[in-house]
């Protein structure tokens, strides 16, 4: 052929064995295969607007109910558990709170028929747990119509209860047992979703968050609780260490809530790749044990809108941070029953990643969580620029033993110094030092008896004899 003609392009199938390939229309070729399909008129627009439905816009559906593979009903208890509840509201849940302090419910961003203030002693419980135990015991009746009627009656608008508590507080720690077995009378699978303190928090703080991880992991061991998701400030506080003290809280907040609201909602997507469903979701959620969670990012190396990476850098930049992304620490994650891995990218450059490269890396992720049972998905996200995010979710694991021993070993230390401040309270508030006391305390004896009533008139006696 001259280098001048033109041929039209072939199949190359024929072209590989050796065979002349005759040349083709492609036109025609596209007419035959929808006239063998069935498809001989152009798409109409009512079909041609189906299509495009198909791919769902990501940023309208995190905060749409409708997009949700559960229906968790979300209650919050004390402080920090009514603040990451408030965040579950933003995203569309079915959201209600408790709190023994009114003064913390009134800056709760929930209408008031969806809180209640339990008015019990002087308000608020002191970090006392027992104080939370009773105050909710005490409101139960009230607890639960507030229940049914977020909910519904009977519970009907939800599939599941999550459980927000901050793990510390005397309302939250105290009240997350009643709770429960209120919440267990409906029927319904409960998780409970319990922050650990920072190492900045005050002693009775630590001590009352671990007394309480001690309690719900026994429910969990005896199947009273289907999870138990643990989330650490402490860590959250490393991964957002420029964050302000005024902002902490509500950047943790949303990023406890947005991670998992990405589970639920990915799960009830259409992907064009490979999905992780309502069912694969639920199994991971109801693996018992403690659930962990996090998020990584990865850069993708691009050049003329290409993809340009070796096949193992996602794999490698997923085990190198897979213990660091997650919003808990002390974890030992080879313990792992189930996970689920969630990768997100713009759709341009997920077509473009082999997907040798993504079976590689979630085989090595299946190999360093020493074979759990794997759920993978791949979901389209446009508003991502040039990284992937992989969501990642973690079932099944033990207790975080090196967080929970340092918890006790600060909370015991700080217990031993107050002991010691205490028990020297009355040598604080002794006048007389003990190398000098006899003399001084003589004659402060002496001196108060003189300027007595009755040491005035003994006196005035002696004078005038």
């Amino acid at each position: 052929m001259n280098q001048g003609d033109t041929k039209t392009p072939t199949t190359g199938v024929r072209e590989a064995s050796g065979e002349q390939t005759p040349e083709m229309n492609l036109d025609s070729l596209r007419q035959e295969m929808r006239e063998k399909v069935g498809a001989t008129k152009p798409a109409t627009q009512q079909q041609q607007t189906i299509t495009k439905k198909q791919d769902v816009d990501l940023s309208s559906t995190f905060s749409n109910p409708k997009y949700k593979a559960v229906r968790y009903g979300i209650i919050g208890t004390g402080h920090g558990g009514s603040r990451l509840a408030e965040q579950f509201y933003q995203f569309g849940y079915k959201v209600c709170v408790a709190n023994t302090s009114e003064q913390d419910l009134y800056h709760i961003q929930l209408p008031e028929e969806n809180k209640i203030f339990m008015d019990y002693a002087l308000g608020g419980a002191g970090k006392d747990m027992d104080v939370g135990s009773a105050a909710t015991q005490e409101s139960e009746e009230k607890i639960k119509q507030m229940i049914e009627k977020i909910f519904g009656a009977d519970v009907k608008d939800i599939d599941a209860f999550v459980l927000a508590i901050g793990g510390g507080g005397g309302t939250g720690t105290g009240s997350s047992i009643p709770l429960i077995s209120m919440m267990s009378d409906y029927g319904l699978p409960i998780t409970v979703l319990y922050t650990l303190p920072m190492g900045s928090e005050g002693t009775v703080t630590k001590a009352n968050a671990i007394e309480g991880l001690n309690k719900l992991s026994q429910l969990v061991v005896n199947r009273l609780l289907n999870g138990l998701i643990i989330v650490d400030n402490s860590r959250i506080e490393d991964l957002y260490s420029e964050v302000s003290l005024g902002g902490f809280f509500k950047v943790a907040n949303f990023d406890i809530a947005n991670i998992f609201n990405t589970f639920n909602t990915l799960s009830s997507l259409p992907t064009q790749y490979t999905a992780i469903d309502p069912m694969d979701f639920t199994k991971i959620m109801t693996s018992g044990g403690c659930t962990i969670y996090g998020k990584i990012e990865i850069p993708l190396h691009i050049e003329d809108g290409q993809v340009i990476m070796d096949e193992d850098d996602i794999t490698e930049l997923l085990l190198q941070n897979l213990q660091n992304s997650m919003l808990a620490e002390g974890f030992n994650v080879t313990e792992a029953l189930r996970f689920g891995v969630y990768i997100t990218g713009k759709a341009e450059y997920l077509d473009q990643i082999p997907a040798s490269t993504f079976n590689y890396a979630f085989a090595s992720l299946n190999d360093e969580l020493k074979k759990a049972d794997l759920f993978k998905g791949v979901y389209v996200d446009q508003r991502l620029e040039s990284s992937l995010i992989v969501y990642l979710l973690v079932s099944g694991v033990g207790l975080p033993r090196e967080r929970v021993q340092q918890l006790i070993e600060q909370a015991q230390s700080d217990v031993e110094e107050m002991e010691e401040k205490e028990s020297n309270v009355r040598a604080k508030m002794e006048v007389f030092q003990q190398t000098n006391s006899t003399k001084e305390q003589d004659r402060y004896r002496q001196k108060k008896k003189d300027s007595s009533t009755f040491g005035k008139m003994i006196n005035r006696r002696r004078d005038r004899s």
